[in-house]
């Protein structure tokens, strides 16, 4: 917590009305957050979990548990995951959305599909889906923050848009 804190304080202080705790690896840091959190009251954050399958956060916390910090929180107005695979999106979202009483928005803003290495940087099989092919689906798991993460570029963004308004 003694790390994030200056962070969010300096945040707060310049009036950022919305914090993104992102990329969150695991479940133990989610919570430092949320108890970060309620040191500023009038704050505000969304949680977003990085997930390394379509049940498991990196660390190896189920997302289930994971997002349950956020839940039982007034000041957490999002939960979701983010900087994942968006081959695994939809299961992880059918898993945040499981509980019909859960209230709080979902954000979902997933990579490209690509696969980082140190050795090879990011790379891929030559056989990905393009990211707005899956934007109707998340939609219909119950996410309603939607966006690009690591390798989406902004004409990504605009195709994720497009599929967005289609909707409506």
């Amino acid at each position: 917590m003694a790390w994030h804190r200056p962070r969010i304080k300096a945040l707060v202080d310049a009036g950022v009305d919305l914090l993104a705790f992102e990329t969150i690896p695991a479940l133990k840091e989610g919570q430092a957050l949320v108890n970060v959190l309620k040191e500023f009251p009038r704050a505000k954050a969304w949680l977003s979990y990085a997930c390394k399958d379509h049940q498991q956060t990196h660390h190896g916390d189920r997302i289930v548990d994971a997002i349950q910090p956020g839940l039982m929180s007034d000041q957490v107005v999002a939960v979701g995951v983010n900087c994942t695979a968006p081959e695994v999106v939809e299961k992880l979202l059918e898993s945040i959305k499981g509980d019909s009483a859960m209230k709080k928005n979902v954000v979902v803003y997933a990579n490209s599909g690509e696969v980082w290495t140190a050795e090879k940087r990011w790379h891929n099989d030559g056989n990905l889906k393009p990211i707005e092919d899956y934007i109707q689906t998340w939609m219909k798991c119950g996410a309603n923050w939607i966006g690009g993460c690591c390798r989406i570029t902004t004409d990504d963004i605009k195709k994720i848009r497009n599929e967005v308004d289609s909707s409506f």
